[in-house]
């Protein structure tokens, strides 16, 4: 049981790898004293110098796992042309070491980027990070606890910097975070979220054997400091970096609810410097889906929070801050809305195909596009701002295609 993580990690990424992978540029490279201090870099294929970073962290429960087989060659492969490095991790696995030795392995990781950024030219200050399910939660850590060092809760103290590697001079905040399906709060993960969730895990979270349990040393229930001590949303304030957060409503593992309590406490902290923190909770997608699922909001997000590459994705910057996300998924139009608004969607002649007024969600509606014939639609949206001021039409063009291979919408 404390492995299901990582094999279906592994499955996964066995069944959405492509089908010839990507080498690193340089692989094994010692980032700390720790055998398992390893990473992988694969350089750019595209921009100039200094490059931005992305660094991939790995999940499997925290358990299991490695920096190789998993989702960093499809990120690579996605980000490489438009001038961003990867940077694959290992970290100590709880099996050898437990919590925070994780965390500060992964703060070691990325101050010894920043110290040998003059090395692979790399750009200090562009550095975000990626990371699935134990790595989304480490990631999200990343994001939250930048420039945190000891820190006290009730009757336990961790020093979440460390100081493996050394390069204490150099920072491990990160500017951005994408967080893939990671948990957050332990104490909720066994049935009692506090908001509602589609799925039940099918893992006795609360039990001594848990990959949760095993992390922190002790069943969670019995050392609630301890979990707060590994929570990202214990340090969520507005000085955080952007965040991506992708989560599937049907996991049976990681509850969604745990994102959307991340989710929450991001646009809280937010609220008042706009600073972007967007969720999609993916309809019935499970545990272990791969980043290229949502390939153009992936690269998208990416380019727009890593300055330095001058390139947008297919969403403008413009468009990240408004609270309404829409895109096309099979035979389904995709709409997740943070505020009320209209939705009507006409052909490239005009004529009105669809029509809907959207309530706020956090889950994302689905609209039936398998009567509606080929080619552009228009969609034309009016929302209300946090104000409750109109903040006009935006039109949008969605494009209908066929899955490769051919067959249905």
């Amino acid at each position: 049981m404390r492995s299901i993580f990582g094999i279906l990690a592994f499955i996964i990424s066995i069944i959405v790898s492509p089908c010839f992978s990507q080498s690193p540029t340089y692989s094994g490279l010692t980032y700390g004293p720790d055998g398992a201090n390893k990473l992988d870099i694969y350089m750019p294929t595209g921009g100039t110098q200094p490059y931005p970073v992305v660094v991939w962290i790995h999940g499997g429960g925290w358990s299991s796992g490695s920096r190789t087989g998993g989702d960093e060659t499809n990120l690579a492969s996605m980000l490489g042309p438009k001038g961003i490095a990867i940077v694959s991790i290992d970290y100590r696995l709880s099996g050898a070491a437990q919590w925070p030795a994780q965390i500060q392995d992964c703060k070691a990781a990325i101050r010894w980027i920043r110290a040998n950024a003059s090395t692979y030219h790399f750009n200090t200050n562009e550095i975000g990070c990626a990371g699935m399910s134990a790595g989304g939660h480490l990631v999200a850590f990343l994001g939250t606890s930048g420039g945190v060092g000891s820190y006290t809760v009730g009757s336990s103290t961790m020093d979440l910097e460390g100081s493996v590697g050394g390069n204490s001079s150099y920072s491990s905040k990160v500017q951005c975070v994408l967080d893939m399906y990671g948990p957050t709060d332990f104490l909720t993960m066994s049935g009692n979220c506090p908001q509602n969730n589609p799925a039940v895990s099918t893992i006795d979270h609360n039990g001594a054997t848990s990959p949760e349990a095993s992390l922190l040393g002790a069943a969670i229930q019995t050392v609630p400091d301890k979990c707060a001590l590994a929570n990202p949303i214990t340090f969520v304030d507005a000085n955080d970096p952007p965040f991506l957060i992708l989560h599937g409503s049907s996991d049976a593992l990681v509850p969604c609810c745990n994102s959307m309590l991340l989710d929450t406490a991001l646009a809280h902290a937010y609220a008042s410097n706009h600073r972007e923190a967007k969720m999609y909770l993916l309809s019935g997608q499970g545990h272990g889906f791969s980043v290229t699922v949502m390939r153009d909001t992936v690269i998208a997000f990416f380019t727009r929070t890593l300055r330095s590459t001058g390139i947008e994705g297919k969403e403008s910057a413009a468009a990240a801050k408004t609270a309404v996300d829409i895109f096309v998924k099979n035979s389904r139009l995709m709409v997740c809305a943070a505020v009320a608004f209209e939705l009507n969607v006409t052909d490239i002649g005009g004529r009105l195909v669809l029509s809907k007024h959207f309530l706020p969600t956090i889950a994302a509606e689905a609209m039936d596009l398998r009567g509606v014939g080929a080619g552009i639609l228009i969609c034309t949206l009016r929302a209300d701002n946090q104000r409750g001021q109109s903040n006009g039409f935006v039109v949008c063009e969605i494009r209908k295609y066929r899955r490769y291979g051919g067959g249905k919408w």
